[in-house]
């Protein structure tokens, strides 16, 4: 019954976070298009979590997710005025995190898992509360939390991670958050093997700032 690639499975998170934003920024928050969207993060999680645990390289793996998170940031930030951080600074954190926690456990220097989970913590739960901006990590701590969990638990127990993490997620966001425990159902059909390719070079990397930038475009003109 397990069918589905990782490719396959970052295909429907890319259609579903697509619809998710269409419905946010054109269609003045629609509710269904909103609750579709909750599909896409747990898919996206777990993928980074199975990009951590397979990739060659993880530092050149957490250097291309972490710049082009700083570039979209700062593009975000001169059309929109906004300090939310998207989900790419939310993935950059936890494949930091996931680097310290590993560094430690092989060389059991603690100081850099301390100094890394702190960093995160502050980040992601406490500079929030001292600022009276909208400076928010996307999907917070239970974003963070679903994707260590992915990667660290045995491979029979990690949709039990993706359940915990969106239930820290629905807990501290908005109740339509709830809505993305169904993504369980798809994740339950992975195969764990890549799939066929994306038909152009980092296309999941580039899709998520052009398709913003088209939808602000598009929501701008209207």
């Amino acid at each position: 019954m397990q069918k589905l690639s990782a490719t396959t499975l970052k295909y429907l998170a890319l259609i579903t976070m697509t619809i998710d934003h269409i419905g946010l920024f054109l269609l003045n928050n629609y509710t269904p298009f909103r609750i579709i969207g909750r599909l896409s993060f747990p898919i996206f999680g777990y993928m980074i979590a199975e990009g951590c645990r397979y990739t060659h390289n993880r530092r050149a793996y957490f250097l291309r997710v972490s710049i082009l998170a700083i570039i979209c940031q700062i593009v975000m930030y001169f059309a929109t005025h906004s300090l939310y951080m998207s989900i790419l600074i939310s993935f950059s954190l936890s494949i930091l995190l996931i680097m310290s926690i590993d560094y430690t456990l092989e060389t059991k220097h603690w100081l850099i898992s301390i100094f890394s989970i702190f960093l995160v913590f502050f980040l992601v739960c406490l500079l929030p509360l001292q600022t009276t901006s909208d400076y928010q990590i996307d999907y917070g701590i239970g974003g963070i939390i679903l994707v260590v969990m992915v990667y660290y638990l045995p491979e029979k127990w990690r949709l039990l991670g993706v359940l915990v993490g969106c239930l820290f997620m629905s807990v501290t966001m908005t109740n339509i958050q709830y809505f993305s425990l169904l993504a369980i159902i798809p994740l339950a059909f992975y195969n764990h093997k890549k799939g066929k390719g994306s038909p152009l070079p980092y296309f999941f990397y580039l899709y998520y700032p052009l398709h913003l930038a088209i939808i602000y475009l598009l929501a701008a003109s209207l």
